[in-house]
């Protein structure tokens, strides 16, 4: 079994078992795709080479560059960099981290005394710190669990409000009255994966201000309660149970106040009441979108899938959103229209749309999620006329072509957009082609690949180009060229410390320190560990 590739291919949930397909893997720029990197037989081979070059003068024709390349076999780092995990297929496409494996990640994280990146990987995954807080306790983890806790506070949670932290105390304080409630919930949701809603709302109800318990279980109660309600066909009793969450929510927890709103329009519709049904949509879509503008931002791409599902046909997107969403697609490299437009048009709804796929695409491919993440971006084309922003978008198709572990497919893409007039989408491209060679161990065409995404477009800027730096570092490394190969590598580092990619730089940090341990620079090392420690705090 080979070991996975540790490069920039740019783009990791609860499976019941996290396996992992040892192989290219997309970097994502959260902590979960972060760990300890090794340099297979890198002191033998870096030994050997004794500063000599492997790369030809002049440039190799495309088709050679992409061809088989068999020169450069033993010719790989390796270690973290590239892995694919196996994808589970659900509503929105594709299964993510789920809770109990977000637990052991952040806990594997505080055990190697990653605390920032701990929290990075938490405010990456909202949605499932919000189910595995409001569940069952865990038997083990518990300074994990108080991480995700503090963490999802920070994000999602008003100063003013009660915490998750302080019901984890109180839940020690007082654990039969949690006891009591978890015992009624597992049975009523038991009850409901059996297909009885209406036996689990009798047999097992959750009267959300019994035992005295915090508001967060009284949200959960009633959020369950609506949801079974909605289940046994009687929207009208689901939209009160719901709009008593809501009154909890308000202000004070406004990622669930969204999702009870989301959820409180389509009982309204059910239950006839359009006009407040068409007001409630709009309700959860302003909520929510104050979340996309916060530091960390709060980005859950199912909901916003379910936002966009759930649209009611006469209403419009918010301005506001509009202008987020495209500055964000901007961002990302998957979008260059940021104009405004009115949204009094069809066409101006179809801006709006493919913006919102095109940034759904990122937050699923950030998330590990690729299957969902080429859906979303194949949507948002076909929503896309301008030629530059359909090759934006395939680029972005490839890469999670990579990620599904099917590079041919994505090799296919890649060559025809490589001679793209826009010279960010060619540079982009070239890059991604290098680094998937030199992944494969084609070290000639991978390095041949970067230098031309690189210095034949100096000043052009796109953004991946740090981590093609790191990459074309790496390749120089390989080749023995170590004091280009470190120069390119700590131009990398400076981006992504400019950009504040705390991940990405640790891993790059990571690959240097590898380096420096294998070639026995003792003091070099030394200073990488340090500096790694403080970005770890």
């Amino acid at each position: 079994m080979k070991p996975p590739i540790f490069l920039w291919l740019d783009g990791d949930h609860d499976r019941k078992e996290p396996a992992r397909s040892h192989g290219v893997r997309l970097g994502r720029s959260s902590a979960f795709a972060i760990r300890r990197i090794r340099l297979l037989c890198l002191a033998g081979m870096l030994l050997a080479l004794g500063g000599c070059t492997m790369v030809p003068q002049g440039w190799l024709p495309l088709d050679g560059e992409i061809s088989d390349d068999k020169s450069a076999e033993a010719s790989r780092l390796t270690g973290v960099g590239v892995e694919s995990e196996g994808l589970v297929l659900g509503e929105s496409e594709g299964s993510g981290l789920g809770p109990t494996q977000l637990l052991s990640s952040v806990a594997d994280q505080l055990a190697k005394r990653r605390d920032a990146s701990a929290r990075r990987e938490i405010h990456g995954y909202p949605d499932v710190a919000w189910q595995l807080l409001r569940g069952p306790v865990p038997a083990t983890h518990a300074t994990a669990l108080r991480a995700i806790a503090a963490a999802h506070d920070a994000q999602c949670i008003d100063p003013s409000a009660a915490t998750w932290q302080a019901l984890l105390e109180d839940r020690q304080q007082r654990p039969v009255a949690y006891q009591y409630y978890a015992q009624r919930r597992a049975a009523f949701l038991e009850t409901l994966r059996q297909g009885f809603p209406d036996q689990a709302l009798q047999t097992h109800p959750l009267p959300p201000a019994a035992d005295g318990l915090p508001a967060l279980i009284s949200i959960d109660a009633w959020q369950l309660t609506g949801t079974a309600l909605l289940l046994d066909g009687r929207p009208a009793e689901a939209a009160g149970a719901l709009e008593q969450g809501i009154r909890i929510a308000a202000n004070q927890y406004p990622y669930y106040e969204a999702h009870l709103r989301l959820q409180w329009s389509e009982a309204l519709r059910g239950a006839g009441r359009i006009d407040q049904a068409d007001a409630a949509w709009q309700d959860a879509v302003a909520v929510a979108q104050v979340g996309l503008r916060a530091n960390p931002p709060l980005l859950d791409p199912n909901y916003w899938q379910q936002a966009a599902y759930h649209r009611p046909v006469d209403q419009p997107w918010p301005e506001s959103l509009v202008q987020t969403l495209a500055q964000r697609a901007a961002r990302y490299g998957v979008m260059t229209d940021t104009g405004q437009t009115s949204l009094s048009s069809t066409s101006s709804q179809a801006s709006v749309e493919r913006h919102l796929w095109a940034c759904m695409g990122q937050w699923w491919l950030e998330r590990g999620e690729p299957q969902a993440a080429l859906v979303a971006w194949r949507r948002a084309a076909g929503f896309t006329v301008d030629p530059m922003d359909q090759q934006r978008l395939e680029l972005a198709q490839a890469k999670a072509l990579l990620a599904l572990e099917q590079p041919a497919a994505a090799t296919t893409l890649l060559v025809a957009i490589s001679d793209s007039t826009d010279r960010q989408i060619q540079a982009d491209a070239l890059a991604t082609l290098g680094s998937l060679r030199l992944a494969s161990g084609s070290t000639k065409q991978g390095y041949a690949l970067l230098s031309r995404a690189l210095t034949e477009t100096d000043s052009v800027d796109w953004p991946g180009r740090a981590r093609a730096e790191a990459d074309f570092g790496l390749a120089h490394l390989l080749v023995g060229d170590q004091s280009t190969g470190i120069d390119w590598l700590h131009r990398a580092q400076a981006r992504f410390e400019a950009a504040g990619a705390h991940d990405d730089l640790l891993q790059s940090l990571e690959n240097e320190l590898a380096y420096a341990e294998q070639r026995k620079l003792t003091s070099e090392a030394k200073s990488l560990r340090q500096r790694i420690e403080r970005l770890q705090r």
